[in-house]
C-alpha cells in the first residue's frame, strides 16, 4: 500500500484526539530521548516522563472531556502497575529485579500518547530484540546470560518505532 503524506499522522494520532497531533509525536521524541539516556547511564530519567504524561493527559480533558481524560489516566497507572506486579513476581522467584521502574514509567508514557495494544506489541517486540542482543553478546564475548543485565529502554524504543513503522506501511 503506497503511504500518502498524512498517513504517519494517523498512525501516530490512532488513539489520540486530532487536533493535538503534534503530542503523540512530541511523546516520542520523550521516549526517544529518555532510551538514548538509559542506554548511557543505565537510569531512566523521571522528570521527561512525568512531563510527558502530565501533558498528554491535560490535551486529553481538554480536546475528549476529563471523563476522557480519567479513563486513559486509570490505563496508565493499570500499565505500570501491571508491570510493577509482574517485576514483583519475578523477584519473588528468583531474588532478583528483572526490570527498573523507569521501564514501567515509560511504558506508561507510551499508554498516554498511543494504545494499549501498541505497548502490548511494543514490550513483545523488545523482549525478543534483548534476547537477541544478549545472544550476541554471549557469543561474542562469552558472557553468561545470569550476570548480564541490559538497559530496556532502548529496546522499548525500538520495539514502539517497529510498531508503528509496521502500522504505517500496512
Amino acid at each position: 500500500m503506497p503511504m500518502n503524506e498524512l498517513n504517519w499522522i494517523e498512525v501516530l494520532t490512532e488513539a489520540y484526539p486530532s487536533n493535538f497531533w503534534f503530542i503523540p509525536a512530541l511523546v516520542l521524541l520523550i521516549l526517544g530521548g529518555t532510551a538514548l539516556v538509559d542506554a548511557r547511564t543505565g537510569r531512566v530519567p523521571d522528570l521527561p516522563l512525568f512531563t510527558g504524561t502530565v501533558v498528554a493527559l491535560a490535551c486529553f480533558a481538554w480536546e475528549e472531556g476529563m471523563k476522557a481524560m480519567g479513563i486513559r489516566f486509570v490505563i496508565i497507572v493499570l500499565t505500570i502497575f501491571v508491570l510493577w506486579f509482574v517485576n514483583y513476581l519475578y523477584f519473588r522467584a528468583t531474588k532478583r529485579d528483572g526490570l527498573g521502574f523507569g521501564d514501567a514509567k515509560w511504558s506508561g508514557l507510551a499508554v498516554a500518547a498511543f494504545s494499549v495494544t501498541t505497548v502490548i506489541w511494543t514490550w513483545v517486540i523488545a523482549a525478543l530484540s534483548g534476547l537477541l542482543w544478549l545472544a550476541v553478546l554471549k557469543r561474542k564475548r562469552g558472557i553468561p546470560f545470569k550476570q548480564r543485565a541490559i538497559h530496556f529502554a532502548p529496546f522499548l524504543f525500538f520495539g514502539l518505532l517497529a510498531v508503528l513503522a509496521f502500522r504505517l506501511f500496512s
